[in-house]
């Protein structure tokens, strides 16, 4: 009888894990690959190579790769999409309802429609650049392993630019119709100047550098298009119509 009874309670705590491992997964933010376009090859925490298709749910740690003329838009819930543009690499690291989209290379844009909820966490990572997202539609570039560019298409960005190698940090905020470039020189030493370690550039952008694969985005949703003309971003209609031409242009001088 208390054999039994020690099953049975084995059998009841194994219930309650699976439980709370099933409610853990429902509450996490799900990053799921919306469409992708020519060859993009997308590998799990273990290195291993997974095929890639349409609704395929991206766990934490899978990393994606885009070829020429090749991309991928993510969905992160109803109201959030991410898009990477051709030749980029990035990698989501994600626990709970915290999630980081940690970008390596290339160009990825990033549209939250609504407000994130208090207990929701979203950032985007370069090698020297961490941002918090709450509701907004940006652009982050990656030319090279020292230099971001950030663009703020609408609502408002907070920025934080570090030294890896100094440990030095300097903190800013994008406002819509600004583009920010951070340079920083990771052979200096916390000895330095902080101006010869980090370098920041914060002007107006001209709608001509907006890229390709960010106006397609737009052509197609004419509610963010609309948002971002209303918040102060500039309107965009016109260069999101043409967002072929741009495209080509785009692709042409990555050759």
């Amino acid at each position: 009888m208390m054999k039994k009874l020690l099953v049975w309670l084995c059998v009841c705590m194994m219930l309650l894990v699976s439980f709370a491992q099933a409610e853990s997964d429902l509450t996490a933010v799900n990053v799921v690959v919306l469409e992708y376009e020519g060859s993009v090859d997308v590998t799990s925490q273990s290195g291993k190579s997974v095929p890639v298709f349409n609704n395929m749910k991206l766990h934490s740690g899978y990393e994606v790769e885009t070829g020429d003329g090749s991309y991928a838009w993510m969905s992160l819930d109803d109201t959030k999409v991410a898009g990477l543009d051709s030749d980029s690499h990035m990698a989501v690291k994600k626990q709970g309802k915290e999630l980081v989209l940690l970008l390596d290379d290339g160009k990825m844009f990033f549209d939250v429609q609504e407000k994130l909820t208090e207990d929701e966490v979203m950032n985007v990572r370069t090698s020297n650049m961490v941002m918090g997202i709450t509701g907004t539609f940006g652009e982050v570039r990656v030319p090279n392993s020292q230099t971001t560019e950030v663009l703020c298409l609408d609502g408002s960005i907070e920025i934080r630019i570090f030294n890896p190698v100094s440990g030095q940090s300097e903190g800013i905020q994008l406002e819509p119709g600004e583009i920010a470039s951070f340079n920083v020189d990771s052979s200096a030493t916390g000895n330095s100047d902080s101006s010869n370690n980090i370098n920041i550039d914060v002007r107006n952008y001209e709608t001509e550098e907006i890229d390709g694969f960010v106006l397609r985005y737009l052509n197609s949703n004419t509610e963010t298009l609309d948002r971002i003309q209303t918040s102060g971003g500039g309107d965009l209609t016109e260069a999101a119509v043409n967002w072929e031409a741009r495209l080509q242009q785009d692709e042409a001088e990555k050759q």
